[in-house]
């Protein structure tokens, strides 16, 4: 009995002092980020924290790091640096400076965007355009797969942000088929793209191996017109030529892409 009375005492202390650390201050913290983002809690913490962030960090950023100047098309244009997805750390640096270039210089061109993503930056707004994305869900985007867009007014220009890559490869419910990439091209330069019309295309080398082989070795409508190569962490490129990145990888030594193919190919028919 002595025995069992001296439990109950241990077992109430335990329960006291748990109570005591359950009320404290860090723990009530504690609960409700774990109610906030679970079940997926990582991720949602991270969004969470970069939606938080967002209309300091690009300043900041811009402060402790300057935008690269490049040559493109022999055009000197400057990274464009945004917090979503932190574009000062990767590719999307480029690849945005070379979209707002291409659209500007269209005109009034009728255009076509391929992949959702220059709304997430801010300067969708800039360029009146059409917009097909299979899975993003959004207020005056086509929720189309690309093979089945057959439009009634063909577009005079299209363009895509590191999109085609994926097809093929991340697609829902496909097989792995990088070859896919190259047909979704010739979909659009035979059925969406007037006669003259032009396709831009911005890619990471080292996703797929059709679109590589396409930088490499150019043998179909698709012409690689630039090619960078990431020097450091402090997400510096240098122009080269297509054949430099045969041994380039995605994902290493840097974050995404560490060299980039701009593509053109042109529709005849």
């Amino acid at each position: 009995e002595r025995k069992l009375a001296m439990n109950e005492s241990y077992e109430s202390g335990d329960a006291m002092r748990y109570r005591k650390l359950k009320d404290s201050p860090s723990s009530r913290a504690r609960s409700k980020i774990v109610r906030t983002f679970a079940p997926d809690g990582i991720s949602r913490l991270k969004s969470y924290i970069v939606a938080k962030s967002k209309p300091f960090a690009t300043p900041l950023v811009k402060k402790l790091i300057e935008p690269q100047t490049f040559q493109y098309r022999g055009n000197p244009l400057v990274q464009e640096f945004h917090a979503h997805n932190a574009t000062w750390s990767n590719e999307r640096a480029l690849e945005l400076a070379i979209a707002k270039f291409e659209l500007s210089s269209a005109g009034n061109a009728s255009t076509l965007e391929i992949g959702s993503e220059l709304t997430h930056y801010g300067i969708g707004t800039l360029f009146p355009r059409t917009i097909v994305d299979k899975y993003e869900p959004s207020n005056g985007v086509i929720n189309q797969d690309i093979f089945d867009l057959v439009p009634d007014s063909k577009f005079d220009l299209a363009f895509s942000l590191s999109t085609f890559e994926h097809i093929g490869i991340d697609e829902h419910d496909a097989e792995y088929e990088p070859e896919r990439a190259l047909a979704a091209v010739d979909h659009v330069l035979s059925n969406v793209l007037t006669k003259g019309g032009r396709l831009i295309l911005t890619v990471p080398v080292g996703y797929n191996s059709a679109l590589d082989q396409a930088a490499f070795a150019p043998k179909g409508p698709l012409k690689p017109v630039a090619a960078f190569v990431r020097l450091d962490r402090r997400n510096r490129w240098r122009s080269v030529e297509p054949g430099e990145l045969t041994r380039t990888r995605y994902g290493h030594p840097y974050r995404a892409g560490n060299g980039l193919v701009v593509f053109e190919a042109t529709a005849h028919a």
